[in-house]
């Protein structure tokens, strides 16, 4: 039998194929022009060495004022506040925040369990998360911060990036538009990847519906890359039935057996959605999901989960804000 967070659909859908996206598809311009006014936040990551938008701790000379200090020799001379120095006849330096980049990493599932939706939603999972994925990395080009997008699927399509600047924006679109649908590593091996082939911390954003995981592996993986100084966020995407399975089941057709299909094993079972079949589900599918959320937790990363039929403004954007990635 099935396990609950098994991939299903029903026998009689079509095969799944790879879906293709308009990059108008993705992103409105008006939501593009909402995006501007935003910020990737990733307080606990320290930053790189290029100039970028983003405020760091350091100190330098950079136009943005901060503070003053008292001169000391060796301090560059065209800092000193000479109008400070009239009043107080006393040196003291100008000091400005130093902007820095920052790196975003976005790690997207494309494998055949995302390209799923059930007859209520508007898009699958697959094509919302390639949204998500183009608002954080919109944000991030628009503010010349670096950013690399890596697919699930390893050997079928190179990572984008990292690459940086507004200019990147519509390379961004493209390459999340043709993403393909393919089979794919689970998400404890894609971060275990991940970890071992960037050697500098930043911040990274997993968008996934989760289902080929254990909790525990998840959990290992992210600790390790936080203990190396990387700031997790696990956004975990559902279909709206995935959570409330009456939605793949009009009440009359509740009594009739139907076979279900993981959508990458090919596993079938045969059940009567009727009955007890729903509270059996919820009682599997309930302690899963606080088994993701509590592994994040327990790991230090931040944790939302979506589903494919929200709005991406202002619902997504609002939920993100308050967790605290975008500022």
């Amino acid at each position: 039998m099935l396990r609950v967070r098994d991939r299903f659909r029903r026998a009689a859908a079509p095969p799944p194929q790879a879906t293709v996206l308009r990059e108008d598809e993705l992103l409105s311009s008006e939501l593009m022009t909402s995006l501007r006014r935003m910020r990737i936040s990733a307080p606990r990551v320290q930053r790189g060495t290029f100039a970028g938008e983003h405020r760091s701790r350091r100190r330098g000379t950079s136009p943005e004022f901060t503070d003053f200090k008292s001169y000391t020799p060796g301090d560059d001379i065209r800092r000193v506040d000479w109008n400070l120095y009239a009043r107080l006849d006393t040196l003291f330096v100008r000091v400005s925040e130093v902007t820095t980049d920052l790196t975003v990493h976005l790690v997207v599932d494309s494998s055949v369990s995302m390209d799923w939706r059930s007859d209520g939603s508007p898009v699958t999972k697959a094509h919302f998360g390639r949204q998500l994925a183009a608002v954080l990395g919109y944000v991030t080009l628009w503010h010349f911060d670096r950013m690399r997008v890596s697919p699930f699927t390893p050997g079928l399509r190179a990572p984008l990036g990292p690459v940086s600047g507004r200019t990147r924006i519509n390379e961004l679109l493209d390459y999340l538009s043709m993403a393909p649908v393919a089979d794919s590593i689970g998400v404890g091996e894609a971060l275990h990847r991940l970890g071992h082939l960037v050697s500098s911390p930043g911040m990274l954003v997993v968008i996934s519906d989760f289902l080929s995981d254990e909790a525990d592996s998840v959990a290992t993986q992210v600790r390790t890359l936080i203990s190396r100084g990387w700031d997790v966020l696990l956004v975990q995407t559902l279909d709206r039935a995935e959570l409330e399975p009456e939605l793949m089941f009009p009440l009359g057709d509740r009594n009739e057996p139907v076979t279900l299909v993981d959508s990458e094993s090919a596993a079938e079972v045969l059940l009567v959605p009727g009955g007890d079949a729903f509270s059996t589900y919820r009682e599997g599918l309930e302690p899963w999901l606080a088994a993701i959320a509590e592994a994040a937790r327990s790991s230090g990363a931040k944790y939302v989960r979506l589903t494919s039929d929200q709005d991406l403004e202002p619902t997504v954007v609002h939920l993100l804000h308050e967790i605290g990635l975008l500022a």
